[in-house]
């Protein structure tokens, strides 16, 4: 089993069995009866990657993150989940409501053996956020970015990418405004209830990797930071945090396509938070 241990990345010594969940993941066979034979030729793509990236594991499977563009090259075809999520919008000027989170384009697809492929994170929004994509052999994805939040005559959030609505000014003065739409839900209306502004709409849940993506600005309140809209869920604080003037609004975390925080400030000083960089989420048994 030394060569099996090799191509798993453990010391030629370790003790594994065949019936180990990396071993089974090698020889393709989930369940049932398994043997050597079934590992004879079988080997684990190592991936060639470019860009602004982390990587890590989770269970039997690696993971790749791209919140900057890139390109990654495999010598072996592999099956892997892929999560394309878009810019998020930013937040709009003078007293400007939050923006609205990226898409999310999620798929299972095959990558080819001896292809390179290229992984383009939307860019960040001052107002609407950029369109993300995964192209290559057998792969072409795209996911739009969240539309950017309007100013205080309306005090509408963005809406996100994939069309949820961001939240309206409901029963409070101009300097509240709505929580941009999530990837996954729409944007809170601002609430007589302090008064606040409204919260972002939650992300879209991608169960390969547990994490929320795209998730909506916070709105604005006049009356203190504490009323502020919250950023919805979108990964680490992907939708920015609502903020009293003369404090910006919250930007949209990098990778997520978040979207930026609303701002209380007059004339853009210092302006609402720009919306996050979108992203490319890879799973798949490889190394």
């Amino acid at each position: 089993m030394s060569q099996v241990n090799t191509e798993l990345g453990y010391s030629a010594s370790a003790t594994i069995s065949l019936n180990d969940a990396q071993v089974r993941a090698l020889a393709g066979v989930a369940s049932g009866a398994i043997s050597m034979s079934n590992l004879y030729g079988k080997a684990k793509p190592t991936l060639t990657l470019t860009g602004t990236y982390t990587r890590g594991t989770v269970g039997t499977n690696s993971y790749v993150w791209w919140s900057g563009s890139g390109t990654f090259y495999t010598p072996n075809t592999f099956v892997g989940s892929i999560l394309v999520v878009g810019g998020g919008g930013g937040a709009g000027t003078d007293v400007g409501a939050a923006g609205g989170g990226g898409a999310p384009n999620a798929q299972t697809l095959t990558f080819y053996g001896g292809s390179t492929y290229t992984a383009t994170c939307g860019g960040s929004g001052g107002g609407a956020g950029g369109t993300s994509s995964c192209t290559g052999t057998g792969v072409s994805m795209s996911a739009a970015g969240g539309g950017g939040g309007n100013n205080w005559s309306s005090g509408v959030g963005g809406a996100s990418g994939n069309g949820y609505a961001g939240g309206s000014r409901v029963g409070t003065g101009d300097y509240y405004t709505g929580g941009g739409g999530g990837a996954g839900g729409a944007g809170g209306n601002t609430s007589t209830s302090g008064p606040r502004g409204g919260s972002g709409g939650v992300g879209y849940y991608w169960p390969p990797l547990g994490v929320y993506v795209g998730g909506g600005g916070g709105g604005a309140a006049s009356n203190g930071v504490a009323f502020a809209g919250a950023g919805g869920a979108g990964g680490g604080g992907a939708g920015g945090n609502g903020r009293n003037g003369p404090t910006a609004g919250a930007a949209g975390a990098a990778g997520y396509g978040g979207g930026g925080g609303g701002d209380c400030s007059y004339r853009g000083n210092p302006g609402g938070g720009r919306g996050g960089t979108g992203g490319i989420l890879l799973v798949g048994f490889f190394k």
